[in-house]
């Protein structure tokens, strides 16, 4: 593969227009909000499963083996099947990880096991020029309220 993966989430359209990517779903289930642009596909080994998901334990040593058990072969053979012309896929879910940090989304853990496995950086499409205010102000209390380190 010598395309990018990038990761997202649904609600970033235009952004993903914008730069043309290829949008795959990576959650069990779909979006019932209207999208400006069409899902290419889904890859279901990518969603957390189910047991992954409430069957309790942790979440992140789940989700990796998960992973580990699909394999990057695997893996890159479906985006491919996806993308088929070597345009770059975006991987979606739903969270909002400038508001819920990186450590909430199964699609970043997905970037860090990537970049583990390849050394292939997974950069985040984000859309901090398109956050409302509202969003810009929980960020800003959220900051305000993390505990320093005195030095």
């Amino acid at each position: 593969m010598t395309t990018t993966i990038h990761t997202s989430r649904y609600q970033n359209g235009e952004e993903i227009l914008r730069l043309g990517l290829v949008p795959i779903r990576i959650t069990m289930g779909a979006p019932r909000f209207k999208l400006p642009y069409t899902l290419a596909g889904s890859i279901r080994g990518l969603a957390p499963s189910r047991d992954t998901m409430y069957g309790g334990g942790d979440f992140t040593a789940k989700y990796v083996a998960q992973l580990d058990e699909m394999g990057v072969d695997e893996i890159r053979r479906q985006i491919l099947a996806i993308t088929g012309d070597g345009a770059d896929p975006v991987l979606l879910c739903f969270e909002h990880i400038e508001i819920q940090g990186e450590g909430s989304c199964h699609r970043r853990m997905f970037a860090d096991w990537w970049h583990a496995q390849t050394g292939e950086n997974v950069p985040e499409i984000d859309d901090r020029g398109n956050l409302s205010q509202k969003l810009l102000a929980m960020k800003k209390r959220q900051e305000k309220a993390a505990p320093t380190l005195g030095v």
